[in-house]
């Protein structure tokens, strides 16, 4: 239960990697706009709001009640990085939405 109502918006893109453009599947895209939630506890309790998970292609599509201002942290075979979302248009739609992840390879030596 939240305390706020924004409206629904819709949100779809892709995540690849930054160095070679190679898509990212299975990384997770958390969702996040401050929505407050009812608490008794007197502290701000802000966190995601929705997670989706790309599918084989480094697609994701989300629907959810979000507020105006948008942050994605997006998390992929240990890499971990923080975007947020342009401007929701009118139509609070946002399509095409391409997150380029900082990606390297690990290398191990023995």
């Amino acid at each position: 239960m939240y305390l706020d109502n924004p409206p629904v918006r819709q949100i779809s893109g892709k995540v690849i990697r930054e160095d070679t453009g190679a898509a990212l599947a299975n990384a997770y895209v958390h969702f996040g706009s401050g929505r407050k939630p009812f608490s008794l506890v007197p502290i701000d309790t802000f966190g995601d709001e929705a997670v989706v998970k790309t599918n084989a292609n480094g697609e994701f599509s989300l629907t959810a009640k979000l507020n105006a201002r948008v942050t994605i942290n997006v998390e992929s075979r240990g890499v971990f990085q923080r975007f947020t979302l342009a401007k929701f248009p009118p139509s609070n739609r946002l399509d095409g939405v391409v997150i380029k992840l900082p990606y390297k390879e690990q290398c191990f030596q023995r």
